[in-house]
C-alpha cells in the first residue's frame, strides 16, 4: 500500500531540495497550488498522471518518488493498476499497437542493460 503522506514528504524533499517552490512546480506541471499542497501534506490521493508531471518537473524518475512511499511491490502494482485503467479506454487496435511498444521498448532497453554490464566488466578486467 502506497503511504500518500510519506509520497508527499518525498516529493516536497525533492522540491526544496531543488529550490523549488511549490508555487514554481505548479507552474511546471500545470497542476493547481492548492493540489500541490495537498498531494505534499499527504491530503490527497495521487494518480499516475500528476505523479508523472512531478516527477518530470523535478527531473526524477517516478519510482524514486514511489520508492521511498511503498515496497517496491506495492510501486509496481499502483502503476499496473493506472496501466490497466488507461488501457480500459482504448481499442483492441490501440492495445496492439501498445504492446507492441512495449515488446520493442523491453528489447531495447535489455540490450543496453547487457551493453552497460558488458562494457562494466570490460572496464573491471582492463584494470587487473
Amino acid at each position: 500500500m502506497i503511504d500518500y503522506e510519506k509520497l508527499g514528504r518525498q516529493i516536497k524533499t525533492e522540491r526544496t531540495k531543488q529550490e523549488i517552490t511549490q508555487e514554481q512546480l505548479s507552474k511546471m506541471t500545470k497542476l493547481s497550488l492548492s493540489h500541490i499542497s495537498a498531494v505534499e501534506r499527504g491530503a490527497t490521493k495521487v494518480g499516475l498522471k500528476a505523479l508523472l508531471l512531478i516527477a518530470d518537473a523535478l527531473n526524477v524518475p517516478m519510482d524514486f518518488l514511489l520508492s521511498k512511499s511503498s515496497n517496491s511491490t506495492v510501486g509496481k502494482s499502483f502503476l499496473l493498476n493506472e496501466i490497466t485503467e488507461m488501457l480500459t479506454e482504448c481499442s483492441t487496435y490501440e492495445i496492439n499497437f501498445i504492446e507492441e511498444l512495449i515488446q520493442n521498448a523491453l528489447i531495447s532497453l535489455r540490450k543496453l542493460e547487457s551493453n552497460l554490464k558488458e562494457t562494466s566488466n570490460n572496464k573491471l578486467i582492463e584494470m587487473d
